[in-house]
């Protein structure tokens, strides 16, 4: 029975460490990584493609998941201190804002994937539907075709062609790593669900049922992580990533 007990004792002082240490950690991180990533693709250079309009958007829902959910479990968990217990209001934005951001986290990667794939197909036509802003759009109406019989068809798109340019090709990078952490960091929470769902008809001792707690929590802690690294993992694959970073840094 004590062997038992410390065991439980065991895990529970884990998973409070894990989030009165890796929380805080988490939202120094994240912080800084969103505060980067949107003064980057902010910028004249970026913010003309639609593909970064995406990865803004997806790092302000990246930052109120911050400031919403994993300070809140890091409060509860780590430091016991939960004020949506208290308060009706907080504990309703707190899951609102939850929920919500975290199904537009991952719709934003996948709409900036279907403009990836628009934008780098081969059929002129098909690339100019991932022109998606209303400047674009606009542009596109004064698209003009002038047909010479006797020597050849002329297209004038103003703006220029659009081609696979090695910014294309960099956020490209900077999407597939995204997208590839996102569903890695998720694996685990999936699994646990599938898990619980097939257990839950089933008796277990109080061992396996605060284990099985103790890895819902650390797998929940997991999924938070692709919120708060996508500064650093776009510094480590993207070199125009790296120069805006530079440029910014030295107010050029």
């Amino acid at each position: 029975m004590s062997t038992t007990y410390n065991y439980i004792l065991s895990l529970a002082n884990a998973n409070v460490n894990l989030y009165k240490i890796g929380g805080p950690i988490l939202i120094s991180v994240g912080t800084v990584s969103c505060i980067i990533n949107l003064t980057v693709f902010s910028k004249k250079t970026l913010r003309k493609n639609p593909c970064s309009i995406y990865l803004i958007a997806c790092n302000v829902t990246n930052f109120l998941l911050i400031y919403t959910s994993i300070l809140m479990a890091t409060l509860g968990t780590g430091y016991s201190i939960d004020p949506s217990a208290h308060n009706s209001i907080v504990c309703r934005l707190r899951y609102y804002i939850t929920l919500v951001c975290d199904v537009l986290n991952p719709s934003y990667l996948i709409l900036a994937a279907f403009d990836r794939i628009l934008v780098t197909s081969r059929n002129a036509l098909t690339r100019q539907h991932s022109l998606w802003t209303v400047k674009n759009v606009r542009s596109m109406n004064h698209v003009t075709a002038v047909v010479n019989a006797s020597t050849s068809v002329g297209v004038t798109i103003p703006g220029g062609v659009r081609t696979a340019h090695s910014k294309d090709r960099q956020l490209i990078k900077i999407l597939l790593v995204d997208t590839s952490i996102y569903i890695f960091f998720n694996t685990m929470i999936s699994i646990i669900l599938i898990y619980q769902q097939i257990m839950q008809n089933q008796s277990q001792s109080y061992a396996q049922l605060y284990l099985q707690g103790f890895l819902t929590s650390v797998s929940v802690f997991s999924a938070f992580i692709p919120f708060c690294i996508g500064c650093y993992t776009n510094l480590w694959v993207s070199k125009t990533f790296r120069q805006e970073v530079k440029n910014t840094l030295t107010c050029k």
